[in-house]
């Protein structure tokens, strides 16, 4: 990952010694969850974690700020209703690491767009991996 961020144009917004996962055995807080955006975006994002977060999960919830709105409900909404349902417990773990050996990050990497177009089809990537190898709910 580290050699990642180095050679690519894309910024950790995620800042140093925030806590996004507490170990409940031990008591130790990490930061295992990041936020990266884009050159342009990375001087205008802010990451945070609400006081009071109602999750019942190990992981923090995350506030993301771009130019002071938060963007995190917004996102939540949008997720919320176009989000498919996996029956995770039939996945295809043979099928999905083909499809996500098929990727190819150095590509990806050094092709010539614009890092927002590169993002974009690593997503589209993951998701067509995805879908190939979990069964949505509803569909047998």
């Amino acid at each position: 990952m580290e050699d990642f961020l180095l050679e690519s144009p894309i910024c950790l917004a995620t800042p140093k010694g925030l806590s996004t996962h507490k170990n409940y055995f031990t008591g130790c807080h990490t930061t295992i969850d990041l936020t990266f955006a884009s050159p342009n975006l990375a001087t205008k994002t802010a990451v945070a974690i609400p006081d009071n977060p109602m999750l019942f999960s190990d992981h923090s919830l995350i506030n993301i700020y771009i130019e002071g709105h938060n963007i995190s409900s917004y996102l939540a909404q949008l997720n919320s209703a176009s989000t498919p349902h996996f029956r995770l417990k039939e996945t295809n773990w043979l099928e999905y690491r083909e499809q996500l050996e098929n990727i190819s990050i150095q590509v990806l990497v050094e092709a010539e767009t614009l890092i927002d177009e590169k993002v974009c089809v690593f997503q589209s990537s993951i998701l067509t991996a995805v879908k190939k190898a979990i069964p949505l709910k509803g569909s047998y």
